[in-house]
């Protein structure tokens, strides 16, 4: 008895020194990255104590859905300042019917400074500090590439007209849902900002997460074209909107040679240029051509422009 109580008292002693050095560890690593001022919160997601899935109703048959308690390494600005930090919730995991993927969501945040956590919890905690450090700096160097892109693509989006003298801008329209939170997955689709008098525009993901597919639709003085495009991102499909709006206003330097109707499928003759293409008989201004589809159409306008011509009417075409 006597040999096991001192026993306990040595590894008492031996536990409260490692105690203190873990305490001494992660203070000196807050005090550096305080330094550093980098500001920025990362998690390194892999739990800490390593809890089971469990099955989230009594009776339940399938494997989904199911949850655990999770506890992750971080680094964050919590209680009195940015340092290492704790953040434990349930980690849900179910099927989601519409996008037909499983996904995991964080439900009953909460988040503590390492320091403040159990002895347990931050002696685990600290073998995984390099590899948050890790983390870290792949955060930072991406923020900065995202920044550097940002500024490109900010410089490729904006355009002068005689219509508009701002930036395009991509207004959040809904979210998916992700079966736990309504409206708190991935964007889906989006309002375009910023476009001339008379214009609207959105933007939306007709793919999938893994496989997205972002269109266009126009809209003129009402008149509601259909979805076209296959963008990898919203971004670049607003790219692609600047662009169309960018060769729209070169046109407007030129009156237009033709118009096409809104039935899509009648183009008018309105220029003296127009009424001379071509040979034989040279048809009046105001003479209305039929075209049977409106792949016909396109074919049409795309040969003009091709010589030259200036169309109006083509966002009937979209």
């Amino acid at each position: 008895m006597v040999d096991t109580i001192n026993e306990l008292s040595d590894l008492s002693r031996r536990l409260n020194a490692k105690s203190d050095k873990t305490n001494a560890i992660i203070s000196k690593i807050n005090e550096k990255l305080a330094a550093m001022n980098f500001g920025l919160e990362v998690w390194y997601e892999q739990d800490i104590e390593g809890d089971n899935f469990r099955k989230v109703y009594p009776g339940q048959q399938g494997l989904l859905p199911r949850e655990k308690s999770v506890t992750y390494l971080g680094y964050c600005n919590v209680e009195d300042g940015w340092q290492l930090a704790t953040k434990t919730g349930q980690l849900i995991e179910d099927y989601d019917q519409d996008s037909q993927e499983t996904f995991k969501e964080l439900t009953d945040v909460d988040f503590k400074p390492l320091l403040r956590e159990s002895r347990e919890v931050r002696v685990k905690a600290v073998p995984l500090v390099p590899r948050l450090l890790d983390k870290v700096k792949q955060q930072a160097e991406l923020l900065i590439k995202s920044i550097e892109d940002a500024e490109k693509a900010a410089d490729a989006l904006t355009i002068q007209t005689v219509e508009t003298d701002g930036k395009l801008e991509l207004r959040e329209f809904g979210r998916v849902s992700t079966g736990v939170v309504a409206g708190s997955g991935d964007v889906y689709q989006y309002t375009v900002k910023g476009l001339p008098p008379g214009q609207e525009a959105s933007i939306a993901n007709m793919g999938g997460r893994n496989k997205p597919s972002w269109r266009i639709l126009r809209t003129q003085n009402g008149v509601q074209g259909e979805w076209t495009g296959a963008h990898e991102t919203a971004t670049h499909a607003l790219a692609a909107l600047q662009a169309e709006l960018r060769h729209a206003s070169l046109s407007l330097e030129r009156e237009p040679d033709y118009r096409i109707e809104r039935d899509r499928h009648i183009v008018v003759l309105v220029s003296q240029r127009a009424t001379q293409r071509g040979t034989g008989p040279k048809p009046a201004m105001g003479a209305r051509l039929a075209f049977k589809t409106v792949h016909d159409v396109l074919d049409f306008v795309r040969a003009g422009e091709a010589e030259g011509f200036v169309f109006a009417g083509k966002e009937f075409l979209k």
